[in-house]
């Protein structure tokens, strides 16, 4: 991710991969939103059935990360099209083209070929790593399978029969995204440490470079 945030790619594919990993939403029903599914009031983005494999809609909670995002793709698409509304889509440089289900998962391409980074990362894959993080860290798993637009939301068919089905869990599924977004910030903040303590190293004096304190870092 810091690869991503220092990369210089357009700020529209920029925030759709982070928004990607901290929702877990599918590529296609994320970059099918438009500005009418987003409620800044409610802090969420309504994800409709025909975008869900349930065909169940999700109110999908948007975290400040993300609403921050929101405001300068808007403010960007406002300054170049003067004919915008809350039709035009939110993932995109004017609001009129949403940008292409395969720019994300390019761009991703791209970056780690450039940086050798010697392994392979889809965005359709950070289903997973929200998966495991929040399973981690004990939320609800019927939250988790609501949020991951699984068929089955307790993961039994017959348990399914007796949740409301008017209960989203929104709330911890709030709680979810926040957990992730700070994953990522102290993911990052950790790179930033390593970058300047290994450049710090190979700035160091022989003697210094050879030292325990070096060698523990």
């Amino acid at each position: 991710y810091t690869l991503i945030n220092n990369s210089g790619m357009d700020n529209v594919t920029k925030y759709a991969l982070f928004c990607l990993q901290y929702t877990a939403l599918r590529v296609g029903s994320l970059l099918a939103s438009r500005w009418e599914d987003y409620d800044s009031t409610k802090k969420l983005l309504r994800i409709h059935e025909e975008f869900v494999k349930n065909k169940k809609a999700i109110n999908c909670p948007v975290i400040k990360q993300m609403a921050d995002m929101f405001n300068v793709l808007k403010k960007a698409q406002q300054l170049t099209n003067n004919k915008w509304d809350k039709k035009c889509f939110i993932f995109s440089t004017d609001g009129i083209e949403a940008l292409g289900l395969e720019s994300p998962n390019m761009a991703l391409k791209r970056l780690l070929l450039k940086h050798q980074v010697g392994f392979r990362a889809v965005p359709h894959g950070f289903r997973n790593t929200c998966q495991t993080h929040w399973l981690l860290k004990r939320f609800m798993m019927t939250a988790i399978n609501v949020q991951l637009d699984h068929k089955l939301t307790s993961g039994d068919a017959s348990v399914d029969r007796y949740i409301s089905q008017d209960e989203d869990f929104f709330d911890e599924r709030t709680k979810m995204l926040q957990s992730m977004a700070k994953l990522i910030k102290d993911a990052m903040s950790d790179y930033a440490l390593l970058e300047t303590t290994i450049k710090n190293a190979k700035g160091s004096s022989p003697i210094m470079a050879n030292s325990d304190t070096i060698d523990a870092t």
